[in-house]
């Protein structure tokens, strides 16, 4: 990240109980992150308060619009269905997340979510979250003067209340929106298409009744799309034009995109979220939203980017691209880092593996130390990094280049001859 030369220069005298430039730059970043998870935490819990509503019959026009995945939810988390209606399973479900967010000494459940080698991860790093709550409280506790000087230690512990906001409660939250108001399917606005997710996605690539990622893997693989990239954020109105030239610059090089939050409103009104704009695409993007009916920019709903987390999490499983998040050709980028939630947002990509690129600095310029632990070191670690890019076209490059290199490390990037199956071939692979 970007310093001058003012900047450079680091006290290296410790002060009050041992802490020094570094302490205090790390504590001021993770109350960032804890602010932002906190955010994400109460809309959660709103969610959870309103699902125990309904299970109660009280829930006024709020009712239970996806019974298969509430029953699939449930499942999931090991909760009874058999013999039980859909509001019997609802409050219990209700309560089992109310759960999650209180202090335990076992990691939360709701990392069931994640894949499993990312859970492995977390786990040999420490960094693996109980209570979402306590996660919260415990960063706040460790950012306190007298409790941890070791920059280090602290922004770990910042990655594990990132983790307990993406894959806690922010999942929570998704979960019990589509419970309610069923999984979002895409819905053409004046000038939009808009109501992706991993659902959606899935029907479209592969129909109702054998919904499948197969499509989209196999084209990322054969390389007609190169990777994708999640454009993620807040931001403010002035600031539309980096995520339109951003959008643009990725898509005419074979990069779908997923959008959440301002960002896919700013593409919105460029008139970027329809079938027609794959026009704009490159020759293998553009063959592939052709034939399925998509644009080559999906917009996935809120900034809280839990729905980017589970598509990813959906091309993993697919199978062909890797043993982990880290090895998908995928990263993430946010023009505009505003509110706090963006912060525990792009932690929680990196610590998922997943690299982040920032159009403004994270609060740490100045601390070599920390700007060296989340830029280079962190890779190392989650497999994941930070790098900041302020100009939307270089964004775009920096964060191409970063996504060959994860190509060329799945050896996808080898020239194949081109074979043409028989249908006795094609079934076989079925």
């Amino acid at each position: 990240m970007e310093t001058t030369e003012s900047q450079t220069h680091v006290e290296t005298n410790r002060y009050v109980c041992g802490a020094d430039a570094d302490t205090i730059v790390a504590r001021n970043l993770l109350r960032e992150i804890a602010a932002g998870a906190a955010a994400h935490s109460n809309q959660g819990r709103m969610l959870i308060a309103t699902l125990r509503l309904v299970a109660k019959g009280e829930g006024g026009s709020h009712k239970i619009t996806d019974s298969r995945l509430l029953h699939d939810t449930a499942r999931l988390f090991e909760i009874p269905t058999e013999g039980r209606d859909d509001l019997s399973i609802a409050g219990s479900l209700a309560d089992f997340f109310a759960a999650q967010f209180a202090g335990s000494e076992a990691p939360n459940d709701i990392l069931k979510m994640a894949p499993d080698k990312r859970q492995s991860v977390w786990h040999k790093l420490e960094i693996k979250p109980c209570g979402i709550d306590a996660a919260v409280v415990d960063l706040m506790d460790s950012t306190n003067m007298g409790v941890d000087p070791d920059y280090r230690r602290l922004i770990m512990e910042g990655l594990k209340c990132s983790i307990a906001d993406g894959w806690g409660s922010s999942m929570i939250a998704t979960t019990i929106t589509d419970i309610l108001f069923g999984s979002p399917m895409p819905t053409r606005t004046e000038d939009a298409i808009v109501g992706f997710s991993s659902e959606a996605i899935r029907r479209m690539l592969g129909g109702r009744f054998r919904g499948t990622f197969r499509p989209l893997n196999d084209a990322i693989i054969d390389g007609r799309i190169r990777g994708i990239v999640g454009i993620v954020g807040c931001s403010d109105p002035s600031a539309g034009d980096e995520h339109v030239k951003l959008a643009t610059e990725l898509i005419g090089n074979n990069f779908l995109v997923l959008q959440t939050g301002y960002s896919a409103t700013a593409c919105a009104k460029a008139g970027l979220l329809t079938p027609e704009v794959a026009i704009k695409a490159g020759d293998g993007l553009r063959e592939f939203c052709e034939a399925i009916g998509i644009p080559p920019i999906l917009h996935m709903g809120s900034c809280d980017g839990s729905r980017i987390l589970l598509a990813a999490t959906d091309v993993l499983r697919e199978g062909g691209l890797g043993e982990d998040l880290s090895d998908l050709p995928i990263a993430c980028i946010s023009p505009d880092c505003m509110s706090e939630k963006a912060v525990a947002i792009g932690h929680c990509f990196v610590a998922s593996g997943i690299d982040m690129v920032l159009g403004h600095p994270l609060c740490i310029r100045g601390c070599e130390s920390v700007s060296r632990l989340l830029t280079e070191e962190m890779e190392g670690l989650t497999g994941g990094k930070f790098a900041c890019e302020p100009d939307p076209e270089a964004s775009a490059k920096l964060i191409m280049a970063n996504i060959e290199k994860k190509r060329d490390a799945l050896g996808i990037n080898a020239k194949k001859e081109r074979k043409l199956y028989d249908m006795k071939e094609r079934r076989e692979l079925v």
